[in-house]
């Protein structure tokens, strides 16, 4: 499946399922935490996340910033649900987590920080959305 048909079907099921939030979730199996993206690029230009990561770190053990998606499927994804949220002006909490191979040392902690990502994001009126 090609970046722009896959961009196409989450836009389709955005617009359908009108979320409170989005979370995206990449492999990423040559890190060794798992992380959360700051921003999406596309040539010179870099689309930040609407939600506020430094607010969001203080409540996730195990988890990192990345200031870099990629340069394939996760950042072209990132970058176009972004772009589609900022032309609409639709300000839900959207965010890319990159996941490592996971194994029986950090599945647990990393399952309690990305339900902890999942609740903290719940909600249009999430404290985490810069506005």
């Amino acid at each position: 499946m090609d970046n722009q048909l896959a961009s196409d079907r989450v836009l389709a099921k955005i617009d359908r399922l009108q979320p409170t939030g989005i979370i995206c979730c990449g492999m990423a199996e040559k890190r060794s935490q798992m992380t959360v993206e700051s921003q999406a690029t596309r040539g010179e230009k870099i689309l930040p996340t609407t939600v506020d990561l430094d607010r969001l770190m203080t409540q996730l053990a195990v988890t990192a910033i990345s200031h870099d998606a990629g340069d394939f499927v996760c950042n072209h994804l990132y970058y176009t649900v972004l772009q589609y949220l900022r032309d609409r002006q639709w300000p839900l909490p959207c965010l890319f987590v990159h996941i490592p191979l996971l194994n029986e040392q950090n599945l647990a902690p990393i399952l309690v920080d990305f339900m902890t990502i999942c609740q903290e994001l719940e909600g249009r009126e999430s404290p985490l959305v810069n506005r």
